[in-house]
């Protein structure tokens, strides 16, 4: 038993190795972390991280838009305030992406931005399926 799990994990890694790896991009979250050691061509979007610039942005602000407005606004010239800004605009790259994908449910993993897996906390796991999936349908 051992020595067939092991035949069939060497042949998907030949066959992984022989074929041009995927585009692979995980939509998840920090609550829903998904592995992806080892494996080539991964973007990860975690659709959580816009709060943490906001959050810094928003330490100590007054109780009233009308106060708060122009301290944000000075915030935002700032060095850290401009890095912060940066950070705001990469984490909500991902979630433009995950909507324009039509990701539905997380953990999402979208292979070669036409193939959708959900509830996958495995890269390797994912590639398995979609493999296998892809061999009964002779592709």
């Amino acid at each position: 038993m051992k020595r067939a799990a092991l035949i069939a994990a060497l042949w998907v890694a030949m066959v992984r190795t022989a074929m041009a790896a995927p585009a692979i991009t995980v939509y998840t979250t920090s609550f829903l972390p998904v592995a992806h050691d080892n494996v080539p061509n991964v973007t990860v979007y975690w659709l959580d991280e816009p709060e943490q610039p906001l959050s810094a942005l928003s330490v100590g602000l007054p109780a009233t838009v009308e106060e708060a407005a122009p301290v944000v606004l000075s915030r935002m010239n700032t060095p850290g305030g401009k890095r912060l800004m940066g950070d705001l605009k990469r984490a909500y790259q991902g979630v433009v992406n995950a909507w324009l994908n039509n990701v539905s449910q997380l953990p999402a993993i979208l292979i070669d931005d036409r193939y959708v897996l959900y509830g996958v906390y495995d890269v390797n796991e994912a590639l398995t399926i979609f493999e296998n999936h892809q061999a009964r349908r002779g592709r």
